[in-house]
């Protein structure tokens, strides 16, 4: 039997727990992925037409009927290319703010992300120090236990989650919802679990989570390997030392991870100032004026 796995790079990284699991590759011998953002419009009407009739089981991510400004990705457009007897799974876009109030990544002038020596995640806390090229008030900053205030991490976190679940209950301008949901398990596990590296990159805790949720819903009893590689955890920032405190999370505190390689506060300011000292420098107010707005919506 065929299995497509189709979304962004959380469904890769679920595709690829999947095809460990002898029990799941037993029934479905030929998977399919692709990644959305990596796809033409050909490519997709192609995927539509020929490859998704096929399909007996089909795991996706919500996208919109706009994306790229066609309805070509969209998961109604995708439902609706079913074979009749396939099953089309859709779970929820991993968005969580919990670890990180305030996400930045780069932009360009264009506000479309961009990347240095493949770093695009700067720790929103210590941009103004970074970009003056302060790596101990960096460093301060980050570990500053007050950095954020009670009243600011309340609001983050019942934010955050709120959202998650309302993407969750509706997808979009449709009138279904996805079909494995996350949530409960991030409320549930978030202080005592270490379930992302950035807002929108789970760790495997959380990716084998949803594997296993897949798995039974298509009541398949099947036994997840080890996998000691991140497969998201290329770069991996830990909550502010504010929040972890706050939180009282029980979980041992991470390194920072760039480019797969473990780092200090230190090494890692280090690093972040020189990669933002390659950036165009006309960005930087642009750069202070995106953590600013972000910091004003917990305000």
């Amino acid at each position: 039997m065929r299995c497509l796995c189709i979304g962004i790079c959380q469904t890769d990284a679920v595709a690829t727990i999947l095809k460990q699991i002898p029990e799941f590759t037993k029934i479905y011998d030929d998977i399919l992925v692709y990644t959305v953002f990596a796809i033409s419009i050909d490519e997709m009407k192609n995927i539509l037409e020929t490859v998704v009739p096929t399909c007996d089981l089909i795991i996706s991510q919500p996208v919109s009927e706009n994306y790229r400004d066609t309805d070509l990705f969209s998961s109604s457009k995708l439902r609706s290319s079913l074979k009749s007897n396939a099953k089309h799974l859709i779970f929820s876009n991993c968005y969580f703010t919990g670890y990180d109030p305030c996400p930045f990544q780069l932009t360009n002038k264009n506000h479309e992300i961009i990347h240095i020596d493949n770093i695009s995640y700067i720790p929103s806390l210590c941009l103004e120090s970074l970009l003056n090229k302060q790596i101990e008030q960096a460093c301060i900053d980050w570990c500053n236990p007050e950095s954020y205030s009670d009243s600011e991490l309340f609001k983050n976190y019942n934010l955050s989650i709120t959202q998650l679940k309302t993407r969750e209950d509706k997808i979009f301008n449709n009138d279904f919802g996805v079909d494995i949901k996350i949530s409960d398990f991030i409320e549930q596990n978030y202080k005592s679990q270490h379930l992302f590296h950035t807002y929108n990159h789970p760790t495997n805790i959380l990716l084998i989570e949803l594997a296993n949720r897949i798995l039974s819903n298509i009541n398949i009893q099947g036994t997840i390997p080890d996998i000691k590689k991140e497969l998201l955890g290329t770069m991996s920032i830990p909550p502010p030392l504010s929040l972890y405190l706050k939180y009282k999370m029980s979980f041992t505190y991470p390194f920072f991870i760039i480019n797969n390689q473990p780092y200090t506060t230190q090494e890692t300011m280090t690093i972040l100032s020189e990669t933002l000292s390659k950036a165009d420098h006309t960005l930087f107010n642009q750069f202070r004026s995106t953590v600013k707005y972000a910091r004003s919506l917990i305000s």
